[in-house]
């Protein structure tokens, strides 16, 4: 389990690997918390580099990744839970088992939150202010 959170003890890429091997090497499932991406060291793409090291070595993996401080939506719960599979067969049993877990907590879940976020990645314009405003609020740290 590894949560990323904004210090100066983040790992470089090098570690990142050696994490990665080890992970893969003793069949670890890795749960990655993802908080506070961009504000670790300033850079959002920097930020996921453990991340795709894991995902490019094929580890057993779940990112669980939240908007809420980063977005400013404070109070708000707006967020991510990736899995990541190895095959088409495991992809449809992880998916019926969160299904399951899913379907009594909410049917119908807000989706305000969810918009705002999806609004802000998928247009580069306000995707490129949100990664300037974040490395603004990274330096006054």
């Amino acid at each position: 389990f590894c949560g990323v959170i904004p210090n100066d003890d983040n790992h470089e890429v090098e570690e990142w690997k050696e994490i990665s091997k080890i992970c893969k090497d003793c069949g670890h499932f890795v749960v990655i918390d993802n908080v506070y991406q961009g504000f670790a060291c300033g850079c959002h793409e920097k930020d996921a580099t453990g991340i795709r090291r894991l995902v490019e070595d094929e580890n057993n993996l779940a990112i669980c990744q939240t908007f809420s401080k980063n977005f400013g939506l404070y109070g708000e719960r707006v967020g991510t839970a990736t899995i990541v599979c190895s095959s088409v067969d495991e992809k449809r049993i992880v998916e019926s088992h969160l299904k399951l877990v899913i379907r009594p907590m909410y049917s119908n879940p807000p989706i305000n939150r969810a918009r705002i976020a999806t609004e802000i990645l998928t247009n580069p314009q306000y995707r490129n202010q949100w990664f300037y405003l974040t490395r603004q609020d990274f330096t006054e740290f």
